[in-house]
């Protein structure tokens, strides 16, 4: 049977105290036809000289280092770099099951390479899936992994699959607005996930993810708040009109509600103008929605309260929308 080579990608910063068993973790796999590539996203602490030395005993282990940019830039800087057929990512906190490589080794021979393999994970602390727009029993064997992992499902996460290298041929990581650190993955695996023609799902939990309250995807500020509209709104508005009515209604709802927040934590400083701008990047995806009428007249309402300042009174409107 063919070992098909992996690519390990792993953004790392400030991690200097855990490195060490990290890659041990990773190096301990029943399954030895990888690479690990790392990308310092400008650590502070003695990341970046732990993983040298590592390296520097380790063929198999690669280093990159770049200014502190945030995990975005750190992989897309990683994929530049990767040697194997198929590649995954994995972050820092997290780690693989012992058998993962091996079990998706067998899996892709088993299928006929597909472009993305979907696989379950295990969760260690208080996160947990949300079963009712991101249900793991919903996506099956499919030639249009978009419509399976953004539409009926919210399957979304970057790290619980494994991709095909040529799927980065023509790829687009480059954007005009502001994506922050919060679900940065999720637009990654968008643009990667939209080239694939062929997924498969496996049952097996390969990842263990690590629930940490002070990690970047649990805390979320403003900036991030807004970074994380507009991924939701590019994404959705991305993709093609005629599969809107295979978009799970459950997440339409999230959608909803994100942007109505989107729109009250702003609402103390901004201007009626930037509103009205606003109301133009939800114009894009609002073929999503069969009550467009209904939103723009209370956002017409809306914008009429914020510009006299009654806050509270926009608030309730939009409570229960």
């Amino acid at each position: 049977m063919k070992n098909i080579k992996f690519s390990i990608i792993c953004p790392i910063y400030n991690r200097g105290l855990y490195v060490d068993a990290f890659v041990n973790t990773i190096l301990s796999q029943t399954y030895d036809s990888f690479e690990v590539i790392f990308v310092d996203d400008g650590s502070t602490d003695d990341t970046s000289e732990k993983i040298k030395k590592i390296a520097s005993k380790n063929r198999r282990i690669k280093y990159f280092h770049q200014k502190n940019s945030g995990p975005f830039l750190a992989r897309k800087e990683a994929l530049k770099h990767i040697a194997g057929e198929y590649f995954i990512f994995l972050d820092s906190d997290d780690k693989l099951e012992i058998n993962a490589l091996k079990t998706l080794n067998n899996a892709i021979l088993n299928s006929q390479y597909p472009d993305i393999i979907n696989y379950d994970f295990i969760t260690e602390g208080k996160h947990c899936r949300d079963k009712k727009w991101n249900n793991f029993d919903m996506v099956s064997n499919s030639t249009n992994p978009v419509v399976e992992l953004f539409c009926k499902t919210t399957s979304c996460y970057l790290w619980d699959k494994c991709y095909r290298k040529s799927l980065l041929k023509n790829v687009n990581f480059d954007f005009d607005f502001d994506y922050g650190n919060f679900a940065e993955d999720t637009l990654m695996a968008y643009e990667i996930i939209k080239n694939a023609k062929s997924l498969i799902k496996i049952n097996e939990k390969l990842y263990v993810y690590n629930y940490t309250p002070n990690s970047l995807s649990s805390t979320t500020s403003e900036k991030e708040r807004n970074g994380l509209i507009n991924i939701y709104f590019y994404i959705y508005g991305d993709i093609d009109k005629s599969l809107s009515f295979l978009i799970n209604p459950d997440w339409l709802l999230t959608m909803i509600t994100l942007y109505r927040d989107h729109l009250l934590f702003n609402s103390k400083h901004s201007k009626y103008k930037y509103w009205k701008k606003e109301a133009l990047l939800f114009n894009k995806v609002k073929h999503l929605y069969s009550f467009k009428n209904i939103y723009f007249k209370k956002m017409k309402f809306f914008y009429a309260l914020n510009k006299i300042k009654f806050y509270y009174i926009a608030y309730l409107i939009f409570r229960f929308f």
